[in-house]
């Protein structure tokens, strides 16, 4: 007896050290940043997320979300500064989007009809002359809750003589007029429930916010998946090919 009893006091360095390793284990489980906080949004943007989350991002969260969102260009030496970027320059620079579809740029926009949450009818052809921002978004998607400010000041930015902005949800309109009601959102929002699909190239979007920038002769100057901030929204619009 007393012979185990004298192991065990010799050997109390190895139980010391195994206790500090289980510590050190069980703080650093508890420490552990949240996933969502560190992975990219460009990584996340077509999260689901189910009925009744939190899916407006607030305090450090959403600090972050519109900082990573912000594009920062460099110019090449001895540029103008005044000059608009080339959609090259803004894909070369961008941080949270995806061009995509490129097949399309350049091409006709096919048109498409659609009714808005306050009964009015709309058809891309309606806008001639104007850009036009075609954005497809959910009321539960995170990324698109980021985006919202964004597209609200960029309304306030471009006058509609200059710019039309619809923004599709395949949602019902009950839902998406309560939602604009409850965000303020002063651009024109479109439930795609219970329409025929979409043409090429709208119908192929699977990611969420995702956009299409119409220019005034109604081509198709871009097509992205992800997040974009104002910054780039008017960078794109106003962009030289």
């Amino acid at each position: 007896m007393k012979h185990e009893k004298s192991d065990i006091i010799k050997g109390w360095p190895v139980y010391l050290v195994f206790l500090i390793l289980i510590a050190v284990v069980i703080w650093a489980l508890k420490n552990q940043p949240s996933k969502l906080r560190n992975e990219p949004l460009a990584k996340s943007i077509s999260r689901s997320i189910k009925p009744g989350e939190q899916t407006d991002p607030g305090g450090e969260d959403k600090e972050n979300a519109f900082h990573t969102a912000e594009t920062y260009v460099v110019r090449p030496t001895g540029s103008n500064e005044n000059e608009p970027l080339t959609l090259q320059e803004i894909i070369s620079n961008r941080r949270t989007w995806n061009p995509v579809w490129p097949d399309w740029y350049g091409r006709t926009a096919e048109d498409f009809s659609f009714g808005d949450i306050n009964g009015s009818r709309h058809k891309l052809s309606d806008y001639p002359g104007k850009n036009v921002l075609v954005v497809f978004w959910t009321t539960w998607c995170a990324p698109c809750h980021v985006e919202i400010p964004h597209l609200i000041e960029l309304r306030n930015t471009m006058s509609q003589d200059e710019l039309a902005i619809l923004a599709i949800s395949n949602e019902n309109i009950t839902s998406l007029k309560q939602f604009a009601d409850y965000k303020k959102l002063n651009y024109t929002v479109i439930s795609s429930k219970n329409y025929p699909p979409l043409p090429a190239p709208f119908r192929y979007v699977r990611g969420i916010p995702a956009a299409f920038f119409i220019d005034e002769e109604g081509k198709i100057k871009l097509a992205t998946e992800g997040l974009i901030s104002l910054t780039e929204l008017l960078q794109i619009i106003r962009a030289k090919n």
